[in-house]
This record gives structure tokens, C-alpha cells and sequence, in this order.
């Protein structure tokens, strides 16, 4: 909707008022004659806008940048033919095992993985600082849940990303202590490493097991001799789970200590703060001026209705 400028002619009170459209320099009158309030109201919205980037308490960003493991550093021996045969009748499964990849994503970003860390590094305290009371050792209004424990450290604390194009995992770890952020990173990458590994130690010895068991009751040399090499292909398995620190993900770059928060940006929400007011002061000023009204008819030509002066 245009906005239509209303004047008389110069020297002719009696005669009737023109129309024109409004141009830039009349938006700039309304502004101008409520500069006071427009003024005011961007200080106003700059300096709350600055207060809060510099009151806002910091939080850093420590990232581990992972390399899933090789399936070829996680396969059986391979086996084929009547041995594959026999290896599925007793239940197991032979050959190279499959890309374990978008399993070990998902047991990085599982709660029973995060719950696991919180227990094992004491986190709720620190999670929970607001209700935990250190003189006395005792929480406020009781303890957390581990739903409330798993929900503060997978929002606040934790993320992690995957490029699917180079395969490249990114660990972020978000918190207001630049050191604490980097040792938690690197800690849950080590524990994250050591739960799949101890998962796979466990899964191949309780094969080996089952397969042990399995050629004390059978007495066909056939299927013995396809039996051994199961046990055979287990044992290598765990063998290699046991003596490989980095199971499932190989550390490309730890974590190191940021020296930069990642929040607040102050520059940005400065500068945010300063645009919201422009707007606001623009904003103010076409409602004041239009609240006020317009000048009577038969004003001075040079001066239009929207600036309220005659």
C-alpha cells in the first residue's frame, strides 16, 4: 500500500490539495521528527545486544576427526564351500565379515554408550552443577535421572557427524572449559574403542565356545576338520580385537585445547542487535507519526503531512 502526500499549493490555501507518491527524503522527515525516540530505542536495543554477548558465559568446541578401521582389519579366515555349508547348519557364518561401519556410527551416538561415559567419568555432578551441592556432597531436589543425564550430554555436549563422501567421522564435544571439552573428546573416543572391542573379544570367545562344544559331540572327520578351521578363524578374530587398541575408529587428529569459544559470537550478535533496533526505531517512528496524524490542509507546501509540522 503507497503512502500518498498530501499538499497545498503555494499561495492558494483555498484551492484543492495535489496528489503525489512519496519520495526517500519524506521516509527520512518521519524518521527525523522522531529521532529522539528512534535514537533511544537503537542504544537501547545495541547495548542489551552487547551486554548480553560479553555476559553470556563462553563455550568451546574440541573436536576428534576419526577414520572408521578397515573391514580388512576385521575379517575371518576366509572359508567356502562344504565348510560354509556345515558353518551354517551349526549356526555361524562364514567368510569376510561385513562393513561394520554404520554399526560403530551408531554405538558412537547411542545413549547406553553416553550413559557408559557418564558413569565412568563421574559426569553428573558436572553436568548438574545448578542442583549438585559440593560441601555437602548431596544433590538438591534429588538426583538426575539417566534420562535427564543422557538428554544434557547428547544436546549440550555431544555431536557427532559423518562425511559420507571421504568417510571421515567428526567427534564434537561442546562445554565451558576449554580443557575439560578436549579431554572428554579423546576420552570418549578411547571408551568408545574399548566397549566395541570388548564387545567383539566377548562375541568370539563365546563363538569359540559354542564351536568347542559343538566338535566334542560330532565324530565326522568332515565336519571336525570344518569346525577347527571356525575356531581357528574365531581365535584370529579375537586375537586381533585384543591386540588393537583402535577397533573400530582410528584418531586422525585428537582433540587439542581450543583457544577461540565457539559461543557466543560477539561481533554477530552485536551487529544483530544493532540491525533489530534500526528496524524497531524505523518501525516506531511510522507508528508515532501516524498515531499523531496528519497536519491540517493549507500548510506550508514545503512541508508534508508525515512530518507533523506546519
Amino acid at each position: 500500500m503507497s503512502v500518498v502526500i498530501q499538499r497545498s499549493r503555494s499561495g492558494a490555501a483555498d484551492e484543492p490539495g495535489y496528489d503525489r507518491p512519496p519520495y526517500l527524503r519524506d521516509y527520512w522527515r518521519v524518521v527525523s521528527a522522531e529521532r529522539r525516540a528512534a535514537v533511544a530505542l537503537l542504544a537501547l536495543c545495541t547495548l542489551v545486544a552487547t551486554a548480553v554477548a560479553f555476559l553470556w558465559p563462553p563455550t568451546y568446541e574440541a573436536e576428534v576427526l576419526l577414520a572408521p578401521v578397515p573391514q580388512s582389519r576385521d575379517q575371518s579366515l576366509g572359508l567356502g564351500g562344504q565348510f560354509a555349508d556345515i558353518a551354517t547348519m551349526i549356526g555361524l557364518t562364514l567368510g569376510p565379515r561385513k562393513d561394520r561401519t554404520a554399526e560403530h556410527l551408531a554405538a558412537l551416538r547411542s545413549r547406553s554408550l553416553a550413559m557408559g561415559f557418564v558413569q565412568k567419568e563421574s559426569l553428573r555432578p558436572v553436568l548438574f552443577a545448578e542442583r549438585w551441592d559440593a560441601g555437602s556432597g548431596q544433590w538438591k531436589g534429588g538426583a538426575p535421572t539417566d534420562w535427564e543425564a543422557y538428554e544434557r550430554f547428547d544436546e549440550d555436549v555431544r555431536s557427532v557427524s559423518m562425511d559420507w563422501k571421504s568417510g571421515l567421522i567428526t567427534l564434537r564435544i561442546e562445554w565451558s572449559d576449554p580443557e575439560t571439552a578436549a579431554r572428554w573428546a579423546n576420552a570418549l573416543v578411547q571408551f568408545a574403542n574399548e566397549r566395541l572391542r570388548a564387545d567383539a573379544i566377548e562375541d568370539a570367545t563365546r563363538r569359540i565356545a559354542y564351536l568347542q562344544k559343538e566338535v566334542a559331540r560330532t565324530g565326522a572327520m568332515e565336519v571336525r576338520q570344518a569346525i577347527f578351521r571356525l575356531i581357528e578363524a574365531e581365535t584370529k578374530r579375537r586375537m586381533m580385537a585384543a591386540t588393537n587398541v583402535e577397533y573400530a575408529f582410528e584418531v586422525i587428529d585428537p582433540a587439542v585445547t581450543p583457544e577461540e569459544r565457539a559461543w557466543p559470537k560477539r561481533v554477530l550478535m552485536i551487529a544483530t542487535g544493532f540491525l533489530v533496533g534500526v528496524m524497531l526505531s524505523v518501525t516506531v517512528a511510522f507508528v508515532r507519526r501516524a498515531w499523531s496524524g496528519p497536519c491540517p490542509t493549507g500548510t506550508d507546501p514545503a512541508t508534508p503531512w508525515v512530518t507533523g509540522r506546519t
